[in-house]
């Protein structure tokens, strides 16, 4: 399992884990990254053995937004348009994707966790759910 753009990627039976994984920065997203998450979403959205994906983030932070480094950019290079199909890529793929958000969210980390189902670890230690056959 290694980290590419500052995604990781690692596939356990039919559940795949994308972790952010940027720690100098918290996982910010730049231009890289955002093109390497959706890459991996549409990458296990076509692996038939791909069940659900979960998409995390290493560290104390989920996503805190952009990268400052990418901001600075915009004045000079408009953003180009694929990357905001990258960071919304959850919204279009067919596999379920769950955000397990971990940290900080903010900005693009916030588009990425509302684009899908979201679970924070504070909610699902609070609040556990009967499964339906143990009612």
């Amino acid at each position: 399992m290694s980290t590419v753009d500052g995604v990781r990627y690692e596939a356990d039976g039919a559940v795949a884990t994308c972790t952010f994984d940027k720690p100098g920065s918290s996982n910010a997203m730049d231009i890289p990254m955002q093109a390497r998450y959706g890459a991996l979403l549409r990458q296990a959205d076509a692996d038939p053995r791909i069940r659900a994906v979960v998409v995390t983030g290493a560290g104390r932070a989920f996503c805190p937004g952009a990268d400052l480094g990418l901001l600075d950019k915009i004045a000079t290079r408009p953003p180009i348009e694929d990357n905001f199909h990258d960071v919304l890529a959850a919204a279009t793929v067919g596999v379920p994707v769950i955000a397990a958000i971990n940290g900080g969210c903010a900005g693009l980390g916030f588009v990425i966790a509302c684009s899908r189902t979201s679970v924070s670890r504070r909610r699902a230690r609070s609040s556990p759910r009967r499964s339906p056959a143990a009612a």
